[in-house]
């Protein structure tokens, strides 16, 4: 019996042995800067990362590494502390600009949100996270790279995509739209409309969009095909109506162009029905055009004929003349 016994006690020194010798096995990385560089600069060999920072997620054994890969491109890694005091590997996150995730340790869940700001124009993310107050939004620091952790219990991942919100129009328009080379023309603050345009080879191109501006700052909400303009030869006062949907509803602009008259710099429009002024409205020339917002309902322009009068007024307000379209 003796011996059996001392059979079963070298049994469990053995294997207390060999699940230490597993242990330091599975954490064997060593929790410090240097040696977590070391370390991705094995798993990414010739890739050349940079490590950024360290968190833990607050007295849990969890630790974030964040860091740059493929030059300028951001990533974390998840980590776990084990017994000895050293890291195994759980998770990496480096296939995206931004992440929301809900990351279980032994002290409770914590969210973690890590992502780019290269050109410091994002204000505010709404996270695919949320909590009983409903999805979780973030304020983005003004740093290229950002890391943000908030204990999360009870909350839930829906795997929704992140909606940005930007500090200006442009950030906006410079990050979601696909008319790169396009210039912010005329921004109608109002209405929260905006057209793009750009001129090459003697062809105008023009953008019509709407766009959505609140404390948290502004997204792109819609936008219109590109029209495009031949510029050739001699071109006289034109213009095309528009119309483009924002969250009011649908809007009705004119978007005009006066390429031969480069003196003016404003234009009213005057709508008469029967002889009788209907509506006014105005608007700046910009690259010798102009966009003026109409709001005049259908079935007035359906009750006789409309005549619309664009008068010409140069820098200093002098009136130069009228053009008269009915």
């Amino acid at each position: 019996m003796k011996k059996v016994a001392m059979l079963v006690f070298f049994v469990a020194i053995i294997a207390l042995c060999a699940g230490i010798v597993h242990h330091y096995d599975i954490y064997s990385i060593q929790h410090s800067e240097a040696d977590i560089q070391i370390y991705l600069n094995d798993w990414y060999k010739e890739d050349q990362p940079l490590l950024l920072e360290l968190h833990v997620l607050g007295e849990s054994s969890t630790v974030i590494a964040t860091y740059l890969h493929k030059k300028d491109n951001i990533g974390a890694m998840i980590f776990e502390k084990g017994m000895n005091r050293q890291l195994k590997l759980i998770r990496v996150l480096d296939n995206q600009a931004f992440y929301s995730e809900l990351v279980e340790t032994n002290k409770g869940t914590y969210a973690l949100f890590v992502g780019e700001n290269r050109e410091l124009t994002i204000k505010t993310i709404h996270t695919d996270i949320k909590g009983e107050d409903g999805e979780k939004e973030i304020t983005v620091p003004p740093q290229a790279y950002f890391t943000k952790i908030e204990k999360a219990e009870s909350w839930v991942k829906s795997g929704a995509a992140p909606i940005y919100f930007y500090k200006t129009l442009q950030g906006a328009l410079g990050a979601t739209s696909e008319h790169s080379g396009m210039e912010l023309l005329f921004m109608d603050r109002v209405n929260q409309t905006y057209m793009l345009h750009s001129l090459e080879n003697n062809s105008l191109n023009t953008v019509l969009g709407s766009f959505e501006f609140s404390e948290e700052g502004y997204r792109i909400t819609s936008e219109k095909k590109k029209d495009t303009y031949s510029m050739k030869g001699e071109k006289t006062f034109c213009f095309e109506e528009k119309q483009v949907k924002s969250a009011d509803g649908e809007h009705n602009y004119i978007h005009g162009l006066i390429p031969n008259m480069g003196e003016v710099q404003k234009v009213v429009l005057e709508v008469e029905l029967e002889d009788e002024m209907i509506f006014q409205a105005a608007s700046d020339v910009k690259n010798q055009q102009f966009l003026l917002h109409v709001e005049i309902p259908e079935h007035i322009l359906k009750e006789g004929k409309v005549i619309r009068k664009f008068h010409l007024y140069d820098k200093e307000g002098k009136f130069l003349g009228t053009e008269l379209k009915s």
